[in-house]
């Protein structure tokens, strides 16, 4: 099993390439965040579904969702 430094160091590693598609996405004309993108591949793949509904598939509150 890894160490706490590992999983450390890999948490900021992944972070650091969730701002730089969000950074690329924004330069290329995209006005999204990773939040917004995931629940729009999602809409667009399941259909329509209720904010719990798509909350739980990302992960994320209902309140987030609807914000």
């Amino acid at each position: 099993m890894a160490n706490s430094e590992e999983l450390f160091e890999v948490s900021t590693k992944f972070s650091m390439f969730i701002k730089g598609i969000s950074h690329e996405w924004n330069k290329r004309g995209y006005k999204l965040n990773i939040t917004q993108f995931k629940l729009l591949y999602k809409l667009e793949k399941d259909g329509p579904q209720k904010v719990s509904e798509l909350a739980q598939a990302i992960y994320i509150t209902p309140s987030a969702v609807t914000g």
